[in-house]
């Protein structure tokens, strides 16, 4: 007995058996054998949508005060998690050297509502690095990172984004009042 297959249910059958993997770097597929020919991709066909649940803003939050040279450009919030998606343009003049505190630190973000009585706590860090590594941000040049923290209630369309309570002198905290969810 022959069975045929779609072609697509075959790729989603060969990337269940991780035949292919992605590569974050080159945002590309990589084959498992390193000296096979590179082709292009089959682009693979998202079968699952986006929670009903899940709201996405986008916006131009500035940072606090002097701050100006963060931004928050978007915050995702769903049931399992609330993304909050910072640009860091520097028009300083001078070079930064930047990196933010991995999760559970005293000195990493949080999320407070804005009545100051519940804290969502940071979870996972993406596209900068936790100290005591850090990274140079050259004058002109910009950075965006993602921190995703615990899901905010469905009910608050207004918050503070914190970093740390625990502050060190000589060091530039990076904070957000009353960014507002519209």
């Amino acid at each position: 007995m022959y069975m045929t297959f779609p072609v697509v249910a075959c790729v989603a059958l060969l990337g269940l058996q991780g035949c292919c993997k992605r590569s974050e770097a080159s945002g590309s597929f990589a084959s498992a054998d390193p000296s096979a020919p590179v082709s292009d991709p089959v682009p693979l066909v998202e079968t699952s949508k986006p929670s009903a649940q899940q709201r996405t803003y986008t916006m131009d939050w500035p940072g606090d005060g002097k701050l100006t040279y963060l931004r928050i450009k978007q915050v995702v919030v769903s049931p399992d998690a609330t993304s909050v998606t910072i640009m860091l343009k520097n028009d300083t003049g001078n070079s930064m050297s930047v990196s933010t505190s991995p999760p559970g630190n005293k000195e990493s973000f949080y999320i407070q509502r804005a009545d100051h009585k519940k804290r969502f706590k940071l979870v996972h860090v993406e596209g900068i690095p936790l100290s005591p590594q850090r990274t140079n941000v050259s004058t002109g040049a910009t950075l965006q990172f993602t921190l995703t923290f615990e899901p905010i209630e469905p009910t608050m369309t207004v918050f503070d984004v914190y970093e740390g309570d625990e502050q060190k002198p000589g060091t530039t905290y990076w904070n957000f009042s009353d960014v507002k969810l519209r």
